[in-house]
This record gives C-alpha cells, sequence and structure tokens, in this order.
C-alpha cells in the first residue's frame, strides 16, 4: 500500500510507523471522508483488486484508487439521511 520510503513524512504517521499504523491512519482517513489524505498514504503505482459480486475489478495507480474510494464513501453527508429499510414481507412462501 505504501512505499517504505514515503511513510516517514506523512501527517499523522509516526517516523517509526508500521505496516498497522498506516493503515490506521489509512482507515481513520476514509472514516473521516478525507480522501486527500488517505491519497497520501498509498504508492502511486499501486494495483487496487476488488472483488465485487459477479466479477474481479483492478485499479491502476493512487489517483483512480482513491477515485474508487470516494464512489463508494463520499455519500450523504446529511446527519437525516437514514439507510432505506429492507422491506419485509407480510407472507412467506416456501
Amino acid at each position: 500500500m505504501l512505499s517504505k520510503d514515503t511513510h516517514n513524512s506523512l501527517p499523522g504517521v509516526p517516523a517509526a510507523a508500521g505496516p498497522r499504523d498506516v493503515a490506521a491512519a489509512f482507515l481513520n482517513a476514509l472514516a473521516a471522508r478525507e480522501f486527500t489524505g488517505a491519497q497520501s498514504l498509498l504508492a502511486q503505482g499501486i494495483q487496487f483488486r476488488m472483488l465485487v459480486p459477479g466479477r474481479l475489478m483492478t485499479d491502476q495507480g493512487a489517483n483512480a484508487t482513491i477515485r474508487r474510494f470516494a464512489s463508494w464513501f463520499a455519500g450523504p453527508t446529511s446527519s437525516r439521511w437514514r439507510p432505506p429499510a429492507f422491506r419485509r414481507s407480510k407472507a412467506v412462501r416456501w
């Protein structure tokens, strides 16, 4: 995910950071929707592979990878937004 030479200069990541520290910083950035910060934690030549229903997809490079994450996680920011409720059937068919 991250080149060994770069992680020493990243904001929010200690100089002696290990892979778990970098992964935690990446997840914290995603949770906060700080996509620029998350992108700074990725190696420029990253090959991102994702298994989605029905197929395997890939993205090449940090820009494409972070755009993919943003398309997944940059959704509604309103505190009033709620995920749609599942429909419950009134009858069960066997």
